[in-house]
């Protein structure tokens, strides 16, 4: 067994490095080197560390379909056996179910498993066929492999042990990805009433619902400037629908606009006063909103799980019982038109970060889990 090499199977590596880009530099610091296969096979992200981070491209299908997803299986099956004696970590589900069945098949040993949140494949609502398939497969895998599942919160681990988990399964859990507190340091707020909505354009992130939340408090004449920035994909039911994404683009009359998909989104953060996730997504641990509570952003979001984790009701921002746009324009209000709680709040949000999101524990516990295998 290589100790000192790893294989990443992961379905978007933008995903990857947005996410666990100082995680793999800490890595690469202890001389572990890495095989990433995913959507990519080239990023300028790695010109540094070139000597120890490969980048591999394989064929995935991006949505659910029986001749594409055949052709994904295949590829993850030899991507696999290719590296059998190499320790294996899969993010994102597809990979994760297709990598567990083939690791199922050839015996393969050494497992790490990413969980980041259930995303909408195990809503409560949601019971079909695609559901039905994903959990056979981790049951039976699970029954038979032994696997390491890193979790980002306590929720998501309960899932999993309830429906999936056998005698042979070990888990850790871990705050998100941690954050660098050196470089998303606290910075004042600046008083000047910008809002910031920073993920994927997601109906399920409640996009729509802070659009809506920002024309009602133009009718109201409150002073505020909002930015959305973050993927958007056309013609894609999930995403923002097109005619509010052409009005967020161009100017118009609800002090509402679209910055686009950005790289420097500390930047953002440190102009805004508030920060706002209204989500009805299965989150896992919202990496914006750790970022936004380590510059010392007052924080709105709901009450998912991994939200929670981060805001305290009225400690560090406002947790919301019903999102809704009516709630979240009072809420906004209410941060705007109070600066000691605005400030109150900023303070409070960089005491939580400092105290449970230090990215050198996440990081401690990786390498931690990978030698003991």
């Amino acid at each position: 067994m290589n100790n000192k090499e790893i294989v990443y199977i992961i379905n978007d590596l933008d995903y990857l490095f947005n996410h666990r880009f100082s995680l793999i530099k800490y890595l690469v610091k202890k001389n572990i080197k890495l095989k990433i296969y995913s959507n990519q096979n080239k990023s300028k992200k790695i010109s540094n560390i070139s000597k120890y981070v490969k980048l591999k491209k394989y064929f995935i299908a991006k949505n659910f379909n029986i001749i594409y997803d055949t052709f994904t299986f295949i590829n993850i099956f030899f991507v696999i056996l290719s590296n059998i004696n190499k320790k294996l970590h899969l993010f994102t589900m597809k990979p994760i179910v297709f990598g567990l069945l083939c690791c199922l098949i050839i015996r393969k040993k050494n497992i790490f498993v990413s969980i980041s949140g259930l995303g909408n494949l195990f809503s409560k609502n949601n019971f079909n066929l695609q559901r039905s398939i994903v959990s056979y497969v981790l049951k039976i895998s699970l029954k038979h492999l032994n696997v390491h599942f890193f979790f980002q919160q306590n929720q998501d681990y309960r899932f999993f042990n309830k429906y999936f988990f056998s005698e042979r399964t070990t888990y850790s859990i871990v705050n998100g990805t941690g954050i660098d507190l050196i470089k998303f340091n606290y910075v004042k707020i600046k008083n000047n009433n910008t809002l910031l909505f920073a993920s994927r354009l997601l109906k399920d992130k409640g996009i729509e619902i802070l659009i809506n939340a920002c024309k009602i408090l133009t009718e109201q004449s409150v002073k505020f400037n909002a930015i959305i920035v973050g993927k958007y994909i056309e013609n894609d039911p999930r995403y923002l629908s097109s005619e509010l994404f052409q009005q967020i683009s161009f100017e118009n009359d609800f002090n509402c606009s679209y910055a686009g998909n950005v790289s420097n989104i500390s930047d953002y953060i440190k102009s805004a006063d508030i920060v706002i996730l209204p989500t009805i997504y299965n989150e896992g641990i919202p990496r914006i909103l750790i970022e936004s509570a380590a510059i010392g952003r007052p924080i709105i979001t709901s009450n998912k799980y991994g939200c929670k984790m981060i805001v305290k009701h009225n400690f560090n921002g406002i947790v919301l019982d019903k999102v809704n746009s009516n709630e979240l324009a009072n809420m906004i209000k209410k941060i705007l038109n109070d600066k000691e709680l605005k400030s109150y709040f900023s303070i409070n949000s960089r005491k939580i970060a400092e105290k449970n999101f230090d990215e050198k524990k996440v990081f401690h516990h990786h390498e931690k889990e990978y030698k003991i295998c």
